[in-house]
């Protein structure tokens, strides 16, 4: 009988362990047809502007290599990105705002969100986030690194899409040891629908692959 125990439990973890092959040539992957579903629109983009709406900060400042991951919501009126800039060394939150989408400026307390030795996300990153409209207040989830150097979802909360307030730790944390969500997660995207917030976020695997997972929460 252990011998029959031991011959099985060796066969599982072939199974678990063992890659799944790769897809011959010429083989596309798609997904089952939806039902009760209206058709899709096409979206058709009517214009292109000639120039960056956004460009980066001068050479010594917070947003000085890169400017992106752009997330855009709409309070009082007003248009709020939330932007990713980066110096070389460390990924920040920077707000511009805009009455047309056209025409933006940017926030002249910039950053509003980094790294922060009194928080969790102590290093290298607390920005590539997502903005949401949720019961009267701005909900900006965005990545994080910790101590331990591993990746995970923050959230900052603001009233005036300004001044914002951090949680004390990740909302959306990697997974146990071995598992796998286990190394990073990043990435989120938040929608709401039916009285949730429901989003996928991405996560970075033990074999260097990437996956989408969906979170959902009722009160954000």
């Amino acid at each position: 009988m252990e011998k029959k125990l031991a011959v099985m439990a060796a066969c599982l973890v072939a199974v678990v362990v063992q890659a799944a092959p790769a897809a011959p040539l010429g083989d596309d992957f798609t997904l089952a047809p939806s039902k009760g579903l209206a058709a899709p629109v096409p979206l058709k983009i009517e214009n292109v502007l000639a120039k960056p709406v956004l460009t980066r900060g001068a050479p010594t400042q917070w947003d000085a290599v890169d400017v992106l991951n752009p997330s855009v919501v709409r309070l009082n009126g007003k248009l709020f990105n939330y932007y990713s800039g980066y110096d070389g060394k460390v990924w920040r939150t920077g707000i511009a705002t805009s009455s047309d989408g056209i025409v933006w400026r940017k926030f002249d307390s910039n950053p509003v969100l980094q790294p922060d030795g009194k928080s969790w996300d102590v290093s290298y990153i607390a920005a590539n986030g997502a903005a949401i409209v949720w019961k009267g207040k701005i909900l900006y989830f965005y990545q994080g690194r910790d101590k331990s150097g591993r990746t995970q979802i923050g959230l900052a909360t603001s009233s005036d899409g300004f001044k914002f307030t951090n949680y004390p730790k990740p909302v959306f944390a990697t997974g146990a040891s071995h598992t796998w969500d286990s190394q990073a997660v990043g990435d989120p995207y938040v929608i709401a629908k039916d009285g949730y917030l429901v989003g996928p976020a991405k996560f970075s695997l033990l074999d260097a692959r990437r996956r989408s997972g969906i979170l959902s929460e009722r009160d954000g």
